[in-house]
């Protein structure tokens, strides 16, 4: 199960972490971002669409999307600049034993200025609530 990845947010995350099946919590950090992003097409979600938050989708609405889908990934291949983020951890992997540790990497990640979702922190921090951990902030 991934937490983020760095396509989340319309490729405005800087880490890609999820539970490890080899044990523990893995987090890879980016070392390169998008910088232009304010330039691109709307980056479609099927919950933009009624249908979907109605527990279906409709063939108009899934056509809408996957012509949005196709502009939003050709901006991505063709226009999209890419230049190094520069911060401490670039390219960097960590695994850490629980999920409270986890949480607590990804917040000093964030403080330093990568780009993390306060959903993945708080998402760590409340699992490692209910497997009896005790979350740090």
């Amino acid at each position: 199960m991934s937490y983020c990845r760095w396509s989340s947010d319309g490729m405005k995350c800087d880490v890609y972490v999820y539970e490890d099946v080899s044990g523990g919590f893995t987090c890879h950090v980016a070392s390169r971002k998008i910088v232009n992003l304010h330039e691109a097409p709307h980056c479609p979600s099927l919950w933009d669409y009624q249908s979907c938050k109605d527990g279906k989708t409709s063939d108009e609405d899934m056509s809408d999307f996957m012509t949005k889908y196709r502009a939003w990934t050709a901006w991505l291949d063709t226009n999209a600049i890419r230049e190094n983020i520069n911060l401490e951890f670039d390219g960097e992997t960590f695994n850490t034993d629980t999920a409270t540790e986890m949480g607590n990497q990804l917040k000093m990640l964030q403080n330093m200025g990568y780009q993390v979702p306060d959903y993945a922190i708080e998402s760590l921090w409340e699992e490692s609530k209910e497997n009896g951990e005790q979350a740090e902030i």
